[in-house]
């Protein structure tokens, strides 16, 4: 499954609350902001953005120090009575140990290592719990940094812990970062994949796209033909050295080549490890040009 919502987006729709973490939506999906127009939104960024500027609530977060303040939300939920208890014990796993990262971070330590007032932080906790549909949304802005996943995966279980997943007109989803990335990928704009999220290197799947495009199997893209006319010693080099061929010789296209080796002025030796990726049927072990 690609990334983004596991809903569709049109139920986003009828939201009374919506809490966006790291994504600026009005300006990198504007059509997204149709269906939040009846919403309350609650926005995550340290910047003014576009889409902050809509925000009912806007918490800004110095850089860095997001996970921080998704474990003081959850914090708040928890020791504010504001945990789906019931939801927790019945459709969850592992919350004892959430709770335990959570536990030392109180709303005014939050507040002093990110900035965000204690009682915004609690203000923002309400709005999603009195909510009657309510969404926790993240983007780019959570995962792409050192701590990405922790984040993430921080801000999921304030959605558990709310009981947001699961509960009609209620959830938790991932935005990409453009308006339309994940549909560029389903359409098989992305190098390694063919339309529909399928392998570039299956025989079935090259076949049946090739027959929905009106094109032989041989003419669909696929990766780099194993080159010609390399050496194949019997042992790779296992580290820099000279290198040799005692035939013409090419360079290797692959991108799985784990480094070189110099030989004469006018040759470069490239050989793969047997860590990697299996290679494609016939290539060698490595090439010199």
């Amino acid at each position: 499954m690609d990334r983004g919502l596991p809903f569709p987006v049109t139920d986003l729709a009828d939201a009374d609350t919506v809490l966006l973490a790291g994504a600026n939506v009005a300006e990198t999906m504007p059509p997204l902001l149709r269906h939040l127009e009846r919403a309350s939104l609650i926005v995550i960024d340290p910047r003014r953005t576009r889409t902050a500027e809509l925000a009912a609530l806007h918490l800004q977060p110095a850089p860095g120090t997001d996970l921080a303040l998704a474990l003081g939300l959850l914090h708040v939920a928890v020791t504010e009575g504001w945990c789906d208890r019931s939801y927790v014990a019945a459709r969850t796993s592992g919350f004892d140990e959430a709770w335990q990262r959570a536990l030392g971070w109180w709303p005014e330590r939050v507040e002093r290592v990110t900035g965000v007032p204690a009682e915004d932080q609690r203000a923002a906790v309400r709005m999603l719990t009195e909510a009657r549909r309510a969404y926790v949304l993240t983007g780019r802005g959570v995962e792409q940094h050192s701590k990405g996943a922790d984040t993430a995966a921080a801000f999921i279980n304030l959605a558990l812990a709310l009981g947001l997943p699961g509960r009609p007109g209620s959830g938790y989803g991932c935005l990409t970062g453009q308006g339309n990335g994940q549909g560029g990928r389903e359409h098989g704009q992305k190098a390694d994949q063919l339309p529909g999220y399928r392998s570039i290197t299956d025989p079935a799947a090259r076949t049946h796209v090739a027959r929905v495009w009106g094109w032989t199997r041989r003419s669909c893209p696929a990766r780099a033909a194993a080159p010609t006319g390399c050496s194949t010693p019997s042992a790779a080099p296992t580290g820099p050295g000279r290198c040799s061929s005692s035939g013409p010789t090419r360079s290797s296209p692959s991108p799985t080549r784990a480094g070189s080796a110099s030989g004469s002025p006018r040759s470069t030796c490239w050989w793969w490890r047997t860590s990697y990726p299996p290679r494609p049927p016939g290539w060698p072990t490595w090439c010199c040009r």
